[in-house]
C-alpha cells in the first residue's frame, strides 16, 4: 500500500499498491507544479530534481476529501491532485499514463511506501543548474522518454534500448500482484468525478516555465 499525505497532515490518499517504478525528472512540468504549491503555500522553493513514484491508480481510502482539487496549470500541461489545506501536490493522474498510474512526487507530500530504486532520469536537460550523479539503475537520458521513442526516436542505440525496456516495465508494473486501475477501490479521477462533477479540474492558464530557467 502507497499513502500519500499531506505537509499539514490533514488530507491524505490510500492507494492499493507500492510504486511499482521510480524515476527522477528534471522536467518543468513537474517543477512548475511543485513550485506553484509552494508559492500558493508561502513555502520558500529551491529547484530540485524530483523523484516520481508510479503507482497503479486504485484509491482505497481517503482523509479529508474535502480538501482535495483537481489542478492543471496550464492548457497543454498535466492535471494533478491538491490539498488546499496546505497546497501539497498528492498525485499526477495525467492523461498520457492513460489511466494506468498516477505519480507521486516524494518532494510535494509525505510519502509512505516501499518504493523501488529508480529506474531512469529524464529531462535531465531541462534542469537549471548542476545535477548530482545518477546513482540509480538503467539509464540517465538529457530528454523526455516520449522523444526517444516513435518513427524519429532522438539519441543513441544505447538510450533509446534503456527508455523503451523502462516503459515496458512501467507498463507491466500496472497489473503486477493481481493489481489494477480502479480494482480494489476507485480510480483518482473517479474519486475526484464523485465528489466534484463533470467540473472537477480548475484550469489556471499560467506561462511554462522554459527549460533551464527556474
Amino acid at each position: 500500500m502507497t499513502t500519500v499525505t499531506c505537509i499539514c497532515g490533514k488530507t491524505s490518499l490510500k492507494f492499493a499498491a507500492e510504486p511499482g517504478v521510480v524515476a527522477e525528472c528534471g522536467c518543468c512540468d513537474c517543477r512548475q507544479k511543485v513550485r506553484w504549491a509552494a508559492a500558493q503555500a508561502g513555502r520558500v522553493w529551491k529547484p530540485t530534481l524530483l523523484t516520481l513514484n508510479y503507482v497503479v491508480d486504485d484509491v482505497v481510502g481517503v482523509t479529508g476529501a474535502e480538501n482535495l482539487r483537481m489542478v492543471q496549470l496550464r492548457n497543454d500541461g498535466a492535471e494533478f491532485i491538491t490539498a488546499v489545506c496546505c497546497h501539497s501536490v498528492l498525485a499526477v493522474p495525467a492523461g498520457y499514463y492513460n489511466g494506468q498510474f498516477v505519480a507521486v512526487f516524494a518532494q510535494g507530500c509525505k510519502l509512505e511506501c516501499k518504493a523501488p530504486t529508480p529506474t531512469i532520469r529524464y529531462s535531465a536537460s531541462d534542469f537549471p543548474g548542476p545535477l548530482p550523479p545518477y546513482e540509480g539503475e538503467n539509464i540517465a537520458v538529457a530528454l523526455h522518454p516520449s522523444k526517444y521513442r516513435g518513427a524519429n526516436p532522438a539519441g543513441t542505440t544505447a538510450e533509446q534500448t534503456g527508455v523503451n525496456a523502462w516503459v515496458k516495465h512501467l507498463r507491466a508494473s500496472a497489473v503486477r500482484e493481481g493489481h489494477g486501475p480502479g480494482k480494489f477501490g476507485e480510480t483518482s479521477r473517479a474519486l475526484m468525478t464523485r465528489l466534484y462533477g463533470s467540473s472537477a479540474t480548475k484550469v489556471l492558464g499560467l506561462t511554462p516555465l522554459k527549460p533551464g530557467i527556474e
